[in-house]
């Protein structure tokens, strides 16, 4: 927790020049908002798109923040994007709409607290273990730790801070890490 994680990849979308669009796993998360449904209108099936699939024009980087936080149903739904690159509900299959599919360089970053095998200490309840079938289909993990002191002081000094007051602010900020 507050590692940089989110401005990690907030930073990577704007050096390369991409949109971006964060999607938060939380208690309140809505299968319906990310992915979309389907809805009958005088007859016709068609589908209502989600907030995901809206960023499937343009070569978004989307992050999925809290990605152990996602219950069961939607996680198998972005193993099926992560795998064939591909949105498809069992309601638009039902209905005979063809799936979804992002433009070349869309892409799809997660990111969270643990590694995906839970946690021990129940820092992070919420956390649920992850099959390897799904950690599998991320290409590449980076594990990120705080700054260290030296970092952290030589960063806040960039930002014009005193070296006194940035090297108070730092050693401040590492008991506190230390805390976490």
């Amino acid at each position: 927790t507050g590692c940089g994680k989110t401005q990690l990849v907030e930073w990577y979308a704007a050096k390369t020049g991409r949109p971006y669009m964060r999607i938060a796993h939380t208690e309140s998360f809505d299968k319906v908002e990310i992915f979309g449904q389907c809805q009958i209108t005088s007859g016709d099936t068609n589908f209502e798109l989600g907030v995901l699939p809206r960023t499937f024009d343009k070569a978004y980087m989307v992050l999925g923040d809290e990605i152990t936080r996602t219950p069961a149903g939607p996680l198998m739904t972005y193993g099926t994007l992560l795998d064939r690159r591909e949105l498809i509900l069992p309601e638009m299959k039902d209905a005979g709409i063809e799936p979804l599919k992002p433009v070349e360089g869309w892409s799809f970053v997660a990111a969270d607290n643990t590694k995906g095998n839970g946690d021990g200490m129940d820092k992070y309840i919420a956390s649920n273990v992850q099959d390897s079938a799904f950690l599998n289909r991320f290409d590449i993990v980076h594990d990120m730790d705080y700054l260290s002191t030296s970092a952290e002081t030589a960063m806040l000094e960039g930002m014009g801070m005193t070296a006194a007051n940035a090297a108070k602010l730092a050693s401040v900020s590492s008991l506190l890490h230390k805390g976490n």
